[in-house]
């Protein structure tokens, strides 16, 4: 979860590895620190907080060297404090590394170098690293063997890059589970956790796989399997620059949340085909099952990815007619049912990199019929299935997500119609209208960002409170849970969704008049059990903010603060219905001073366990 970045080549080091941090600092902020060669040393600036601490201390050092490698620290062991940022280095300051994961037998490795006489200078697990290369390079191995050995004693899910003053031109990169990609310039190699921080210097992308070792340098790369040398292929990084600035916005999440008309759009182009009466995604020929053969599907997910799948399994069961079955990838690798012939295993994940749904595709037996749905085509997700769909949401810098949700969502429906049509399911006409439908919503979108300035009011009642309920039934479930973690994620006010006919089981103990309720109550067939649920609410003196149809004037009477949406298709009520719930969350952190781009204990990508 942490953010790495190294540099080699012509141009001062420490511009180029402090703006890549800057991209990253989404994966953590805790601390920052740099290193860089300086003589027969290496020059270490470490910071604890966020990255303008690390910024301002760089500024007031001369720093001259053509390479460096830099971090931004989620914490995982030992406290956010300058012994336990990174880089770390060695007993004689001259072997550096930073490390993005967890090294699942540290303790026993240091227990090792401590009775060599090695004196641990923090807590962190990374530690470990640089003394076990730091005793390679004394024992004689050269740097690229130093790496190489020390990776095959390590265990977990790690990625790091390594600087040692003797080759100061050079960056040693090893990878496990934890992501890693090379920017392949002229004249000048980058290496970094993420996309992100490679664009603004190149599109090339080579990302490592597990197991690999790299060697960098601004002329040459080479890397080395566990079975020795072996070439990466290139591939090119569908993102610009520009598309991971923040523009003209006050946050990275408010410019995103703007940016989901868009986004949808970009996702439904040329996947809607032959008069937006089929559907083509591309990939799905390779799956191990055929699509007109598939009869369950299992869908894997965590976090907001998971809400995005608890919608998907209505759109596959309602247009598709095949069970489908959502399972939260952190428990499923701990018991993988197997997921029997004809079915297909859906994993879902914004970045293709969180670590519990890698885990649980991988504890997956045999070789199943397995899609991935992400917005990196190029990650480790899209390389270990079958079949890749992309989202084109294009970079979200915002920790807390928003555009890839409506983007999974949008796929998730576009899926469902492709699978009913390949099984025989879903008739030609009824195919169109659907189609018609989601091609459609970018507009609508639109119109429901309108919604931004009542939010920015509504918020200002509810920056106060310390408890927030969000209740929908069917599709809107989903959009229940997904406006509650956003509230949470973005102003630390405790919210919980639920199924509005769960609230009576428990939950309405707490419904005070300092506890309101976001009820979502589309005009459906679910609406009437949604007013009844209002009510009991009311009837308890809590606080109700209603999102509706507009013109249902009971809804609007009944309830405090209402959201008035355009009438939507049923199953289409769930992307829309979490814009005004975004926009809400984003004001009221606003309103409360928190950081909304980079909430406390959060990170974007999380690739530990």
């Amino acid at each position: 979860m942490c953010g790495i970045v190294g540099y080699c080549g012509p141009q001062a080091a420490a511009p180029v590895v402090i703006e890549g941090l800057r991209r990253l600092e989404y994966r953590g902020y805790d601390s920052a620190g740099v290193a860089f060669p300086n003589g027969s040393d290496l020059q270490v600036i470490r910071r604890v907080g966020k990255l303008a601490n690390l910024v301002a201390a760089v500024h007031e050092q001369p720093i001259a060297a053509n390479s460096g490698i830099g971090h931004t620290r989620w914490a995982t062991h030992g406290r956010p404090n300058i012994p336990n940022a990174h880089p770390h280095t060695d007993s004689s300051g001259r072997v550096a590394v930073v490390h993005n994961g967890i090294i699942d037998n540290f303790r026993p490795l240091r227990a090792e170098l401590a009775e060599e006489g090695v004196v641990f200078a923090s807590e962190t697990d990374t530690e470990v690293i640089v003394h076990l290369i730091a005793r390679e390079l004394r024992q004689g191995a050269g740097f690229a063997r130093a790496v190489q050995r020390t990776t095959a004693r390590l265990s977990g899910s790690f990625a790091f890059i390594a600087l040692w003053a003797s080759e100061p031109d050079v960056i040693m990169a090893a990878r496990q589970y934890s992501p890693l990609a090379i920017g392949v310039g002229e004249g000048e190699n980058l290496i970094a956790s993420d996309v992100p921080a490679l664009i603004p210097h190149t599109r090339r992308i080579m990302h490592l796989e597990n197991g690999d070792v790299a060697r960098i340098s601004r002329s040459a790369i080479e890397v080395w399997g566990p079975e020795g040398p072996v070439r990466r292929e290139i591939s090119h990084a569908p993102w610009t620059p520009a598309l991971a600035e923040r523009g003209t916005y006050r946050h990275f999440m408010q410019k995103e949340i703007f940016e989901q008309p868009r986004a949808l759009a970009d996702t439904l182009q040329g996947r809607i085909l032959a008069g937006r009466s089929r559907v083509e995604l591309g990939g799905l020929a390779e799956l191990a099952v055929p699509p007109a053969e598939i009869e369950r599907v299992l869908l894997l997910a965590c976090g907001t990815s998971l809400h995005a799948a608890l919608v998907g399994r209505h759109y596959l069961e309602n247009i598709a007619g095949v069970p489908a079955e959502i399972e939260n990838a952190a428990e499923f690798q701990h018991r993988p049912v197997p997921p029997g012939p004809r079915t297909l295993v859906v994993a879902v994940s914004q970045s293709g990199e969180t670590f519990d749904t890698l885990q649980a595709v991988a504890a997956i037996d045999g070789e199943p019929a397995l899609l991935a749905l992400t917005n990196v085509p190029g990650s480790s997700l899209a390389r270990a299935a079958q079949a890749t769909i992309s989202t084109r949401a294009g970079p979200e810098i915002g920790v807390a997500s928003t555009k890839t949700y409506v983007a999974s969502m949008a796929l998730l429906y576009l899926l469902a119609v492709s699978l009913g049509q390949a099984r025989g399911h879903l008739a030609k006409e009824d195919a169109a209208r659907l189609l018609q439908d989601i091609a459609e919503l970018p507009k609508q979108l639109d119109r429901l960002l309108e919604l931004d300035r009542q939010a920015e009011q509504i918020a200002h009642p509810l920056e106060r409170v310390e408890h927030v309920f969000f209740i929908g039934r069917g599709t809107m479930h989903a959009t229940a849970l997904e406006g509650a973690l956003k509230l949470k994620e973005l102003s630390y006010i405790h919210a919980e969704g639920y199924p509005a006919g769960e609230l009576k089981h428990g939950p309405i103990a707490l419904i005070t008049h300092r506890v309101p309720t976001v009820v979502l109550a589309p005009s459906n067939d679910m609406r009437s059990k949604m007013i009844s649920n209002l009510e009991e609410v009311k009837s308890r003196d809590g606080p109700v903010l209603a999102l509706g149809t507009a013109g249902d004037g009971e809804l609007a009477r009944r309830a405090d603060w209402m959201f008035e949406l355009p009438e939507l298709p049923r199953l289409l009520n769930p992307i829309g219905y979490v814009l005004p719930l975004q926009l809400l969350a984003y004001h009221i952190a606003v309103r409360r001073g928190c950081d909304v781009d980079q909430p406390r204990n959060l990170a974007k990508t999380v690739t530990v366990e």
